[in-house]
């Protein structure tokens, strides 16, 4: 069983999402990226891009305890019960997650303005997915809702249905473009 801590913004990002003082916590049989956000959302109700692994651990028996970073959800979300909002200034990183305070404490300082590190990929950075969700829609009219395939250090994958059709598995042309039907 794997062990995933999330620190799940608000939507103006001064809160962030804790369960009884602590951060969420999720556990899945598999390994995959989609395997937490598909727990995510049926434990918490959280619909967001993962956005980046910040911390992650890996025991003997290839056990994984990670601190994901995830998007944050559409103004006017409001968590679960027992779930609730504890703002910014009122956290102690090492009360709220103790295994990775100092991963939690990197991302309160990102939201006080520290730079953000120059090799953090666009991906791995909140409002992502909504402004290439945007420019899919201008380009093909999109009919669903974004799926997450795969995102990892060097790319983010998604899916989408839109007005061309589902989403598949598409052959690269020569071109460098997808071949469409």
């Amino acid at each position: 069983m794997h062990e995933h801590h999330a620190i799940v913004p608000n939507s103006d990002r001064t809160a962030i999402l804790v369960v009884e003082g602590r951060l969420p916590v999720v556990r899945t049989e598999g390994r995959k990226q989609v395997d937490t956000i598909a727990a995510l959302r049926e434990v918490y109700d959280v619909r967001v891009p993962l956005l980046r692994i910040v911390r992650l651990l890996e025991d003997s028996e290839e056990r994984l305890t990670t601190l994901y970073e995830v998007d944050t959800p559409p103004q006017g979300w409001n968590p679960p019960k027992p779930a609730s909002w504890a703002a910014l200034e009122s956290l102690r990183a090492a009360d709220v997650e103790p295994l990775f305070a100092d991963g939690l404490q990197e991302w309160l300082a990102d939201q006080a303005g520290a730079p953000v590190p120059p090799e953090r990929a666009p991906w791995a950075q909140s409002g992502w997915l909504e402004r290439a969700t945007a420019w899919v829609d201008e380009v093909a009219g999109i009919t669903g809702e974004p799926r997450g395939v795969r995102t990892w250090p060097l790319s983010a994958v998604y899916a989408f249905d839109t007005s061309l059709g589902p989403s598949t598995s598409r052959p690269v042309s020569r071109s460098g473009g997808t071949n469409q039907r």
